[in-house]
């Protein structure tokens, strides 16, 4: 992020955005509800069961994790991903685009 947004426009805005642009994509969408479901999971889980590629993958989940909403955790040679529940609140806010 620019230098001139930080003086530009409070946290919480910049915080909101970053939120707004990680949900904008159906793929993401999808991502943060199978990890809901499942609780966590792993990028192969999701290649297989969204039909895209681990690249693809990949790089949704990083969107993901550069806006705070899951993070990851290494573990038996694989990295798994969780809803980070330090952000209750913006999750609370993205129920409407988490319902079927």
């Amino acid at each position: 992020m620019g230098a001139i947004k930080l003086t530009l426009y409070p946290r919480t805005q910049i915080r909101k955005s970053d939120v707004a642009r990680a949900v904008s994509v159906p793929a993401r969408i999808t991502i943060l509800k199978k990890i809901i479901a499942e609780g966590r999971t792993n990028g192969l889980y999701l290649a297989e069961v969204l039909k895209l590629s681990q690249p693809t993958i990949h790089h949704h989940l990083m969107i993901l994790k550069s806006s705070g909403l899951i993070k990851g955790d290494f573990f038996n040679e694989s990295y798994y991903w969780t809803l980070n529940h330090e952000c209750e609140d913006e999750l609370n806010a993205l129920k409407w685009f988490l319902e079927d």
